[in-house]
């Protein structure tokens, strides 16, 4: 069986191939993603899956989800961190009992923008506890009840990330 199976995004798009990393308009399909997420739930009922859940669902979306389904979302996966916090949205899955995982916990880099990890007060916050930009983004989604998913493929990374559970942010900061 699969642990959870995640439908990635509430718009249906013509795959074009592994090299088309953005769909146009023209890709769009005109399907439901709540018949998708019927199709989900037959494969929770068949034992082949055993929770599901959405990527990238807005909070109008994941009410809808619930309302008309039989089983609800196991988790919302969303981008979010310190420069991008989905405040209402967490609320709403926490009130309904599903869990928020936490893409791009870092931010995305962007050409010509600043990094919200360089920001003067993130950096101050930073030292303030004697931790790293990250370490701080990480501990303020965890704090925000958000489950933080960082990438890296440099150990000493991965270690740092994981460093995050021996301090607690003031609500200040």
């Amino acid at each position: 069986y699969i642990d959870l199976y995640l439908l990635h995004f509430p718009v249906s798009f013509r795959y074009k191939g592994d090299d088309e990393k953005w769909p146009t308009p023209e890709d769009c399909l005109d399907k439901d993603y709540l018949s998708v997420w019927h199709e989900l739930e037959k494969l929770v009922e068949m034992g082949l899956v055993k929770h599901i859940g959405v990527s990238n669902f807005n909070a109008q979306q994941i009410q809808r989800v619930v309302d008309s389904s039989k089983i609800k979302p196991f988790c919302n996966e969303i981008e979010f961190h310190p420069a991008f916090a989905r405040d209402e949205l967490v609320k709403l899955c926490e009130s309904l009992n599903i869990t928020v995982l936490g893409y791009c916990p870092l931010g995305r880099p962007k050409e010509g923008k600043k990094s919200f990890l360089n920001d003067e007060k993130v950096v101050e916050i930073a030292t303030k506890y004697s931790k790293t930009s990250a370490q701080v983004s990480l501990r303020f989604a965890i704090q925000c009840g958000v489950i933080p998913i960082p990438k890296s493929s440099s150990k000493s990374r991965i270690d740092e990330n994981y460093n995050i559970f021996d301090f607690h942010l003031s609500d200040e900061d």
